[in-house]
This record gives C-alpha cells, structure tokens and sequence, in this order.
C-alpha cells in the first residue's frame, strides 16, 4: 500500500511500479481487498482527500487511459476539490431550480468547487474513465462532473429485530 502525508505536493510512483493486468494479478487484488478492512480497523480519522487522490491516479494513468474505480463513503473534507456541508446554512442563498436558471445566485445547486469539472474535462481528453460509488449520498459537484459513471449507493441502516 501506498500512503502519501503530503496532499499539496503529490509524489506519485511510476505507472509501472502501480499499475497492474487485472487478469495476471486478479489473486493478489482479490487479497488486497480482503485486507483492507483489518488495516483501516483501528483508524480514528474521518477525513478524506479525494481530490488529491484522484489527481495522483490520473497522473499514474494518463499515459495508458483506461478506468478508475472510485468507492468513497464521505465528503471530501482536506485538500484540492474539498467540500463543505452547506445544506441547512442560514447564509446560503435559497430559491432552488428556479433562481439558478434566471441567473440569481447558485446556491445550494451551484458547484462549490470547479476541481472535478476540470478533472473531468482532464481525464476525458486522456481517455480516462473515472467511476466513482459513492456509499453515503452523492455529492452535487462529483455527481454532475464525472469523467464516468457516478453510482449513489444508499445510506445503509442497520436495524435490530
């Protein structure tokens, strides 16, 4: 595994030393996945920076093009493409659809930052497919400016019989 600290200034591995055929090495992908759960058990952080991320994987591949698969279960909240929550903010401007349209403030629908449009519009001249499943609600801005398929997978809610 490869864990960078630093979320300004990416260091990125050659695409050689990451990428992988999924077909010669489905095995070990398959145990790397079996094993993500016990190496992120004892984890007390709960923020993520996908926006750094997903400039890393597309520096690794956009000399191959190809797909990434993104699987995220919060919003983005250090780094580049960071999103705040801005539902229930007193100071947002409200009028929904109908005042985007006519041009009187985005508000809640207007995007909070342009970093996936533009990573979108990046990945796309490089032929580079970026799936992003999202396990906890979508938000706006990702949703809206994939490079690939946004998936929006329900909150799961456990609940005792």
């Amino acid at each position: 595994m490869l864990v960078v600290s630093e979320t300004d200034e990416l260091f990125t591995p050659m695409p050689g030393d990451v990428l992988v055929n999924l077909s010669e090495r489905k095995e070990a992908l398959v145990s790397l996945l079996d094993k993500l759960p016990a190496m992120f058990a004892s984890n007390q952080s709960t923020d993520t920076c996908l926006g750094p991320a997903l400039r890393a994987a597309y520096a690794v591949a956009q000399h191959v093009g190809g797909k990434l698969a993104v699987f995220t279960a919060s919003r983005p909240t250090i780094g580049e493409g960071k999103l705040i929550n801005r539902e229930g903010v007193a100071a947002a401007p409200r009028g929904g659809a109908a005042a985007d349209a006519k041009g009187g403030g985005g508000g809640l629908l207007a995007p909070a930052t342009e970093f996936y449009k533009n990573l979108a519009i990046d990945c796309s001249k490089q032929q580079l497919c970026v799936d992003v499943w999202n396990c906890n609600g979508m938000p706006a801005p990702i949703r809206r400016n994939s490079a690939g398929k946004p998936f929006a997978e329900p909150p799961l809610s456990c609940s005792q019989k």
